[in-house]
Protein backbone atom coordinates (compact mmCIF):
# COMPACT_ATOMS: atom_id res chain seq x y z
CA UNK A 1 0.00 0.00 0.00
CA UNK A 2 1.48 3.39 -0.94
CA UNK A 3 1.66 6.38 1.64
CA UNK A 4 -1.46 7.48 -0.41
CA UNK A 5 -3.91 4.73 0.19
CA UNK A 6 -2.32 4.38 3.87
CA UNK A 7 -3.78 8.45 4.18
CA UNK A 8 -6.64 7.82 2.69
CA UNK A 9 -7.40 4.33 4.54
CA UNK A 10 -6.41 6.41 7.68
CA UNK A 11 -8.99 9.18 7.10
CA UNK A 12 -11.93 6.52 6.52
CA UNK A 13 -11.46 5.11 9.12
CA UNK A 14 -11.18 8.34 11.17
CA UNK A 15 -14.43 9.59 9.70
CA UNK A 16 -16.34 6.36 10.13
CA UNK A 17 -15.21 6.71 13.80
CA UNK A 18 -16.76 9.78 14.13
CA UNK A 19 -19.75 9.30 12.56
CA UNK A 20 -23.15 9.24 15.51
CA UNK A 21 -26.57 8.27 14.50
CA UNK A 22 -28.83 10.26 16.92
CA UNK A 23 -32.19 8.07 17.74
CA UNK A 24 -35.62 9.60 19.10
CA UNK A 25 -37.70 6.33 19.75
CA UNK A 26 -40.58 5.59 22.43
CA UNK A 27 -39.57 2.89 24.50
CA UNK A 28 -42.78 0.75 23.87
CA UNK A 29 -42.46 1.13 20.33
CA UNK A 30 -38.14 0.18 20.19
CA UNK A 31 -39.03 -2.82 22.71
CA UNK A 32 -41.78 -4.40 20.14
CA UNK A 33 -38.80 -4.70 17.57
CA UNK A 34 -36.18 -5.53 19.44
CA UNK A 35 -38.40 -8.47 20.91
CA UNK A 36 -39.47 -9.75 17.84
CA UNK A 37 -35.99 -9.75 16.32
CA UNK A 38 -34.48 -11.37 19.53
CA UNK A 39 -36.87 -14.17 18.93
CA UNK A 40 -35.59 -14.96 15.82
CA UNK A 41 -31.50 -14.56 16.58
CA UNK A 42 -29.94 -18.15 17.09
CA UNK A 43 -29.29 -19.48 20.61
CA UNK A 44 -25.31 -19.70 20.51
CA UNK A 45 -22.32 -17.21 19.83
CA UNK A 46 -20.08 -18.48 16.91
CA UNK A 47 -17.96 -17.15 14.71
CA UNK A 48 -21.09 -16.67 12.62
CA UNK A 49 -22.38 -14.40 14.41
CA UNK A 50 -26.02 -15.97 14.45
CA UNK A 51 -26.81 -14.49 18.42
CA UNK A 52 -26.38 -10.81 17.08
CA UNK A 53 -28.78 -8.71 14.94
CA UNK A 54 -28.10 -5.26 12.62
CA UNK A 55 -29.20 -2.23 12.91
CA UNK A 56 -29.36 0.17 9.68
CA UNK A 57 -30.35 3.94 9.79
CA UNK A 58 -32.46 4.11 6.73
CA UNK A 59 -34.08 7.23 4.39
CA UNK A 60 -37.70 7.68 7.08
CA UNK A 61 -36.66 5.03 9.60
CA UNK A 62 -34.40 1.82 10.83
CA UNK A 63 -34.33 -1.52 10.02
CA UNK A 64 -32.90 -4.62 11.27
CA UNK A 65 -31.87 -7.90 10.41
CA UNK A 66 -30.63 -11.23 11.95
CA UNK A 67 -30.18 -14.34 10.62
CA UNK A 68 -30.03 -17.54 12.73
CA UNK A 69 -28.30 -20.28 9.94
CA UNK A 70 -32.19 -21.05 9.33
CA UNK A 71 -34.21 -18.37 9.41
CA UNK A 72 -33.98 -14.95 8.96
CA UNK A 73 -35.48 -11.87 9.42
CA UNK A 74 -35.57 -8.15 8.23
CA UNK A 75 -37.95 -5.97 9.76
CA UNK A 76 -38.25 -1.98 9.38
CA UNK A 77 -39.53 0.57 11.70
CA UNK A 78 -40.95 4.05 10.74
CA UNK A 79 -41.52 5.57 13.70
CA UNK A 80 -38.27 5.90 14.80
CA UNK A 81 -36.70 9.57 14.24
CA UNK A 82 -33.31 9.78 12.60
CA UNK A 83 -30.82 12.17 11.52
CA UNK A 84 -30.51 10.91 8.24
CA UNK A 85 -27.23 9.44 8.92
CA UNK A 86 -26.10 6.10 6.56
CA UNK A 87 -24.84 4.56 9.15
CA UNK A 88 -25.17 0.42 10.54
CA UNK A 89 -23.85 -1.34 13.65
CA UNK A 90 -24.03 -5.33 15.04
CA UNK A 91 -25.51 -5.73 18.50
CA UNK A 92 -26.77 -7.89 21.13
CA UNK A 93 -30.48 -7.47 20.88
CA UNK A 94 -30.65 -9.60 24.36
CA UNK A 95 -28.29 -7.29 26.23
CA UNK A 96 -30.42 -3.84 24.52
CA UNK A 97 -33.42 -5.75 25.92
CA UNK A 98 -32.16 -6.16 29.02
CA UNK A 99 -30.40 -1.99 29.19
CA UNK A 100 -34.36 -1.01 28.21
CA UNK A 101 -36.07 -2.96 31.00
CA UNK A 102 -34.67 -0.03 33.89
CA UNK A 103 -35.63 2.69 31.81
CA UNK A 104 -39.23 4.58 32.40
CA UNK A 105 -41.99 4.43 29.71
CA UNK A 106 -41.57 7.63 27.67
CA UNK A 107 -39.40 8.78 24.72
CA UNK A 108 -35.55 7.89 24.32
CA UNK A 109 -32.37 9.03 22.83
CA UNK A 110 -29.97 6.60 21.81
CA UNK A 111 -26.64 8.05 20.36
CA UNK A 112 -25.06 5.10 18.02
CA UNK A 113 -21.18 5.25 17.34
CA UNK A 114 -18.82 2.93 16.41
CA UNK A 115 -18.09 1.58 19.97
CA UNK A 116 -21.32 2.25 22.01
CA UNK A 117 -25.03 2.56 22.23
CA UNK A 118 -26.04 5.08 24.22
CA UNK A 119 -30.14 5.29 25.73
CA UNK A 120 -30.99 8.26 27.75
CA UNK A 121 -34.74 9.05 29.24
CA UNK A 122 -36.35 12.06 27.56
CA UNK A 123 -37.88 12.85 30.57
CA UNK A 124 -39.68 16.55 31.64
CA UNK A 125 -38.64 19.28 33.28
CA UNK A 126 -39.96 17.66 36.68
CA UNK A 127 -37.62 14.53 36.42
CA UNK A 128 -34.76 15.50 38.69
CA UNK A 129 -32.90 12.71 37.16
CA UNK A 130 -32.92 10.62 33.99
CA UNK A 131 -31.48 7.43 33.72
CA UNK A 132 -28.57 6.31 31.22
CA UNK A 133 -27.85 3.26 29.80
CA UNK A 134 -25.06 1.97 27.62
CA UNK A 135 -24.20 -1.28 25.79
CA UNK A 136 -21.54 -2.09 23.33
CA UNK A 137 -21.37 -2.20 19.66
CA UNK A 138 -20.41 -5.68 18.99
CA UNK A 139 -17.69 -6.76 16.05
CA UNK A 140 -19.75 -8.66 13.67
CA UNK A 141 -19.67 -6.71 10.34
CA UNK A 142 -19.68 -9.95 8.59
CA UNK A 143 -22.98 -11.01 9.69
CA UNK A 144 -23.57 -14.01 7.28
CA UNK A 145 -26.73 -13.20 4.55
CA UNK A 146 -29.61 -15.79 4.34
CA UNK A 147 -29.01 -18.22 1.38
CA UNK A 148 -32.74 -18.21 -0.36
CA UNK A 149 -32.06 -16.51 -3.53
CA UNK A 150 -35.69 -14.46 -3.52
CA UNK A 151 -36.36 -13.40 -6.81
CA UNK A 152 -33.70 -14.99 -8.73
CA UNK A 153 -36.11 -17.61 -10.15
CA UNK A 154 -39.44 -18.49 -10.73
CA UNK A 155 -41.53 -18.75 -7.69
CA UNK A 156 -45.33 -19.21 -6.49
CA UNK A 157 -47.40 -16.24 -4.64
CA UNK A 158 -50.18 -16.25 -2.86
CA UNK A 159 -53.02 -14.16 -2.37
CA UNK A 160 -52.35 -11.08 0.51
CA UNK A 161 -54.73 -13.07 3.96
CA UNK A 162 -55.12 -12.32 7.54
CA UNK A 163 -51.60 -13.76 9.22
CA UNK A 164 -54.40 -15.53 11.70
CA UNK A 165 -55.92 -17.70 8.07
CA UNK A 166 -52.25 -17.85 7.04
CA UNK A 167 -50.62 -20.26 10.35
CA UNK A 168 -53.61 -21.66 11.15
CA UNK A 169 -53.13 -24.99 9.22
CA UNK A 170 -49.48 -25.06 9.55
CA UNK A 171 -49.14 -24.19 13.43
CA UNK A 172 -51.22 -27.56 14.15
CA UNK A 173 -49.10 -29.54 11.83
CA UNK A 174 -45.71 -28.32 13.61
CA UNK A 175 -46.74 -29.81 16.61
CA UNK A 176 -46.12 -33.48 15.27
CA UNK A 177 -42.70 -32.62 13.97
CA UNK A 178 -39.79 -34.38 16.04
CA UNK A 179 -37.57 -32.82 18.55
CA UNK A 180 -34.66 -34.65 18.57
CA UNK A 181 -31.76 -34.70 16.20
CA UNK A 182 -31.56 -38.35 15.17
CA UNK A 183 -33.47 -37.61 11.83
CA UNK A 184 -32.96 -33.80 11.08
CA UNK A 185 -35.52 -34.06 8.32
CA UNK A 186 -38.13 -35.02 10.84
CA UNK A 187 -37.83 -31.75 12.73
CA UNK A 188 -39.48 -30.18 9.59
CA UNK A 189 -42.76 -29.99 8.10
CA UNK A 190 -43.74 -31.23 4.57
CA UNK A 191 -45.07 -29.18 1.81
CA UNK A 192 -46.47 -31.12 -1.04
CA UNK A 193 -48.87 -30.79 -3.56
CA UNK A 194 -51.62 -33.70 -5.18
CA UNK A 195 -54.25 -33.54 -7.63
CA UNK A 196 -53.37 -29.33 -7.18
CA UNK A 197 -53.96 -28.86 -3.59
CA UNK A 198 -51.58 -27.84 -1.24
CA UNK A 199 -50.92 -30.30 2.04
CA UNK A 200 -48.84 -30.31 4.68
CA UNK A 201 -47.34 -33.38 6.91
CA UNK A 202 -45.26 -34.15 10.28
CA UNK A 203 -44.40 -36.78 11.77
CA UNK A 204 -41.93 -37.88 15.03
CA UNK A 205 -42.07 -41.65 14.33
CA UNK A 206 -44.68 -42.17 16.88
CA UNK A 207 -47.57 -39.81 15.79
CA UNK A 208 -48.38 -38.29 12.29
CA UNK A 209 -50.12 -35.90 10.85
CA UNK A 210 -51.75 -34.69 7.10
CA UNK A 211 -53.69 -31.51 6.43
CA UNK A 212 -55.00 -30.11 3.77
CA UNK A 213 -54.46 -26.61 3.45
CA UNK A 214 -56.47 -23.39 2.22
CA UNK A 215 -53.93 -23.22 -1.07
CA UNK A 216 -54.50 -24.90 -4.00
CA UNK A 217 -53.63 -23.71 -7.60
CA UNK A 218 -56.34 -21.58 -7.86
CA UNK A 219 -54.97 -19.26 -5.26
CA UNK A 220 -51.71 -19.39 -6.03
CA UNK A 221 -49.77 -18.00 -8.99
CA UNK A 222 -46.49 -18.61 -10.41
CA UNK A 223 -44.47 -15.27 -11.06
CA UNK A 224 -41.18 -14.86 -13.07
CA UNK A 225 -37.89 -13.94 -11.61
CA UNK A 226 -38.86 -10.23 -12.34
CA UNK A 227 -42.13 -10.65 -10.77
CA UNK A 228 -44.32 -11.28 -13.86
CA UNK A 229 -47.17 -13.58 -13.41
CA UNK A 230 -46.50 -16.96 -15.69
CA UNK A 231 -49.95 -18.53 -17.37
CA UNK A 232 -50.93 -21.07 -15.48
CA UNK A 233 -50.75 -23.81 -18.25
CA UNK A 234 -47.04 -23.35 -18.65
CA UNK A 235 -46.67 -24.26 -14.57
CA UNK A 236 -49.86 -26.52 -13.73
CA UNK A 237 -47.33 -30.07 -14.26
CA UNK A 238 -44.48 -28.78 -12.05
CA UNK A 239 -46.83 -27.35 -9.20
CA UNK A 240 -47.97 -30.50 -8.98
CA UNK A 241 -44.80 -32.14 -8.65
CA UNK A 242 -43.57 -29.28 -6.04
CA UNK A 243 -42.42 -30.13 -2.51
CA UNK A 244 -40.20 -28.60 0.17
CA UNK A 245 -39.15 -29.45 3.82
CA UNK A 246 -39.21 -26.53 6.04
CA UNK A 247 -38.01 -26.45 9.92
CA UNK A 248 -41.16 -26.68 12.21
CA UNK A 249 -39.94 -23.95 14.40
CA UNK A 250 -39.91 -21.63 11.75
CA UNK A 251 -43.69 -21.25 11.92
CA UNK A 252 -43.65 -21.25 15.45
CA UNK A 253 -41.59 -18.46 15.44
CA UNK A 254 -44.19 -16.40 12.97
CA UNK A 255 -46.18 -16.08 15.74
CA UNK A 256 -43.69 -13.73 17.94
CA UNK A 257 -42.99 -12.08 14.58
CA UNK A 258 -46.55 -11.25 12.70
CA UNK A 259 -49.72 -9.82 14.80
CA UNK A 260 -53.08 -11.96 14.12
CA UNK A 261 -54.47 -8.78 11.87
CA UNK A 262 -51.10 -8.44 9.97
CA UNK A 263 -52.13 -8.82 6.09
CA UNK A 264 -49.22 -10.91 4.90
CA UNK A 265 -48.02 -12.78 1.51
CA UNK A 266 -46.20 -16.59 1.46
CA UNK A 267 -43.65 -16.46 -1.29
CA UNK A 268 -42.70 -20.02 -1.98
CA UNK A 269 -39.30 -20.63 -3.62
CA UNK A 270 -37.26 -24.10 -4.39
CA UNK A 271 -35.51 -24.15 -1.49
CA UNK A 272 -37.38 -22.11 0.96
CA UNK A 273 -40.36 -19.15 1.66
CA UNK A 274 -40.72 -15.88 3.06
CA UNK A 275 -43.40 -14.35 4.50
CA UNK A 276 -43.79 -10.38 3.97
CA UNK A 277 -46.26 -8.08 5.57
CA UNK A 278 -46.30 -4.61 4.08
CA UNK A 279 -48.27 -2.83 6.98
CA UNK A 280 -46.78 0.45 8.93
CA UNK A 281 -43.62 -1.40 9.67
CA UNK A 282 -42.86 -3.64 7.12
CA UNK A 283 -41.46 -7.32 7.91
CA UNK A 284 -39.96 -10.34 5.97
CA UNK A 285 -39.20 -13.78 7.24
CA UNK A 286 -37.79 -16.06 5.54
CA UNK A 287 -36.10 -19.68 6.14
CA UNK A 288 -34.44 -22.29 4.29
CA UNK A 289 -35.64 -25.65 3.13
CA UNK A 290 -34.10 -28.42 5.16
CA UNK A 291 -31.62 -30.41 3.02
CA UNK A 292 -32.74 -34.23 2.33
CA UNK A 293 -35.69 -36.47 1.30
CA UNK A 294 -39.14 -36.95 3.65
CA UNK A 295 -40.13 -40.24 4.06
CA UNK A 296 -43.23 -41.32 2.17
CA UNK A 297 -46.23 -41.18 4.69
CA UNK A 298 -48.43 -42.35 1.86
CA UNK A 299 -49.01 -46.16 3.04
CA UNK A 300 -50.17 -44.64 6.72
CA UNK A 301 -52.21 -41.84 5.26
CA UNK A 302 -53.99 -43.58 2.34
CA UNK A 303 -56.69 -45.86 4.04
CA UNK A 304 -58.54 -47.65 1.64
CA UNK A 305 -61.21 -49.00 4.08
CA UNK A 306 -61.86 -49.38 7.72
CA UNK A 307 -63.38 -52.49 9.79
CA UNK A 308 -65.08 -49.93 12.02
CA UNK A 309 -66.17 -46.49 12.43
CA UNK A 310 -66.69 -45.30 15.79
CA UNK A 311 -68.73 -41.83 16.37
CA UNK A 312 -68.36 -40.16 19.07
CA UNK A 313 -69.02 -36.69 20.94
CA UNK A 314 -66.05 -34.46 20.79
CA UNK A 315 -66.45 -32.59 23.38
CA UNK A 316 -66.91 -35.45 25.94
CA UNK A 317 -63.84 -37.17 24.66
CA UNK A 318 -61.81 -34.34 24.66
CA UNK A 319 -62.68 -33.87 28.18
CA UNK A 320 -61.60 -37.63 28.94
CA UNK A 321 -57.98 -37.70 27.37
CA UNK A 322 -57.67 -33.84 29.12
CA UNK A 323 -58.95 -35.90 32.76
CA UNK A 324 -56.09 -38.82 32.01
CA UNK A 325 -53.50 -36.54 30.85
CA UNK A 326 -53.74 -34.63 33.96
CA UNK A 327 -53.84 -38.03 35.79
CA UNK A 328 -51.10 -39.33 34.43
CA UNK A 329 -48.72 -36.11 34.42
CA UNK A 330 -46.11 -37.52 36.62
CA UNK A 331 -46.39 -41.40 35.88
CA UNK A 332 -44.00 -43.43 33.59
CA UNK A 333 -46.75 -44.91 31.74
CA UNK A 334 -49.27 -42.83 29.76
CA UNK A 335 -51.27 -45.68 28.14
CA UNK A 336 -54.92 -45.51 27.93
CA UNK A 337 -57.02 -48.63 26.98
CA UNK A 338 -60.08 -47.57 24.68
CA UNK A 339 -63.01 -50.52 24.70
CA UNK A 340 -65.72 -50.47 21.99
CA UNK A 341 -68.82 -52.59 22.10
CA UNK A 342 -71.98 -51.86 19.80
CA UNK A 343 -72.90 -48.42 21.74
CA UNK A 344 -70.48 -47.47 24.18
CA UNK A 345 -66.59 -46.63 23.70
CA UNK A 346 -65.45 -47.02 27.34
CA UNK A 347 -61.65 -44.95 28.30
CA UNK A 348 -59.53 -46.85 31.25
CA UNK A 349 -56.39 -45.48 32.81
CA UNK A 350 -54.45 -46.69 35.72
CA UNK A 351 -52.63 -43.71 37.23
CA UNK A 352 -52.15 -43.19 41.03
CA UNK A 353 -56.25 -43.98 41.06
CA UNK A 354 -58.54 -46.08 38.19
CA UNK A 355 -60.09 -43.43 35.99
CA UNK A 356 -63.02 -44.41 33.59
CA UNK A 357 -65.20 -42.79 31.27
CA UNK A 358 -67.98 -44.22 29.69
CA UNK A 359 -68.76 -42.26 26.14
CA UNK A 360 -72.00 -43.24 24.04
CA UNK A 361 -71.05 -44.05 20.39
CA UNK A 362 -72.65 -44.89 16.97
CA UNK A 363 -70.39 -47.85 16.11
CA UNK A 364 -70.60 -49.24 12.72
CA UNK A 365 -68.08 -52.52 12.82
CA UNK A 366 -67.44 -55.32 10.75
CA UNK A 367 -65.19 -56.29 13.99
CA UNK A 368 -66.68 -57.92 17.50
CA UNK A 369 -65.79 -55.55 20.66
CA UNK A 370 -61.98 -55.05 20.90
CA UNK A 371 -59.64 -52.82 22.55
CA UNK A 372 -56.92 -50.59 21.68
CA UNK A 373 -54.35 -49.35 23.71
CA UNK A 374 -53.01 -45.67 22.83
CA UNK A 375 -50.37 -43.02 24.10
CA UNK A 376 -53.28 -40.47 26.34
CA UNK A 377 -50.80 -37.33 25.13
CA UNK A 378 -50.78 -38.79 21.55
CA UNK A 379 -54.14 -38.82 21.65
CA UNK A 380 -54.55 -35.20 23.27
CA UNK A 381 -52.21 -33.77 20.53
CA UNK A 382 -54.46 -35.39 17.91
CA UNK A 383 -57.53 -33.67 19.55
CA UNK A 384 -55.91 -30.10 19.50
CA UNK A 385 -55.30 -29.98 16.10
CA UNK A 386 -59.50 -30.21 15.35
CA UNK A 387 -62.28 -28.96 16.92
CA UNK A 388 -65.97 -30.26 15.60
CA UNK A 389 -68.66 -31.63 16.84
CA UNK A 390 -68.41 -35.40 15.99
CA UNK A 391 -65.11 -37.30 16.32
CA UNK A 392 -64.86 -40.06 13.84
CA UNK A 393 -62.46 -43.02 14.36
CA UNK A 394 -61.67 -45.13 11.72
CA UNK A 395 -60.19 -48.71 12.55
CA UNK A 396 -59.14 -51.47 10.36
CA UNK A 397 -57.29 -53.50 13.09
CA UNK A 398 -56.93 -53.55 17.00
CA UNK A 399 -53.25 -53.81 16.11
CA UNK A 400 -53.14 -50.87 13.92
CA UNK A 401 -53.27 -47.17 13.42
CA UNK A 402 -55.86 -45.88 14.86
CA UNK A 403 -57.25 -42.77 12.30
CA UNK A 404 -58.96 -39.19 12.93
CA UNK A 405 -60.94 -38.19 10.05
CA UNK A 406 -61.94 -34.58 10.06
CA UNK A 407 -64.11 -33.99 7.36
CA UNK A 408 -61.66 -33.71 4.53
CA UNK A 409 -58.61 -33.97 6.83
CA UNK A 410 -56.99 -37.34 8.52
CA UNK A 411 -54.45 -37.75 11.66
CA UNK A 412 -52.70 -40.29 12.79
CA UNK A 413 -51.44 -41.20 16.31
CA UNK A 414 -48.56 -44.00 16.96
CA UNK A 415 -50.01 -46.21 19.56
CA UNK A 416 -48.36 -48.65 21.48
CA UNK A 417 -50.02 -52.12 22.43
CA UNK A 418 -49.49 -53.88 25.62
CA UNK A 419 -50.47 -57.51 26.90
Amino acid sequence: MTKTEETVSSVEETSLKNLVLTLKVEKNVLIDSLRKVNSCVGKFANDKHFDLAKMRCEEHGVSFYTYDGQCSLTLTNYRIETNNIDFECVFNPKLLLGGLNGMRDCTLELTINSENIEIVEQTSEQKQSSRRVSIPVMAGDKIVDSKLDAHASEHYVTKPMKFTDFIDTFKNVSEFSATDESRPILAGDHLFVKNSQLYIEATDARRAIRLSSSFDINSIVCVSADDQPIDQEKWKSSFNSFNLVVDAGYFKKLEKVFSDDDIVIAEIYKNGIQITSNNENPCSFTTNSLVGSYPNMDRFFLLQESNAEINCSFLQLNDAVNTFIRTTKNNKDKQTCITVDSNTLTLNTNARATVQFKIAVDVSSNLSNFKIYVNSDYLGDLLKCCRLETAVFCVTDPLKPLYLKVKKRRVWPYYTVTS
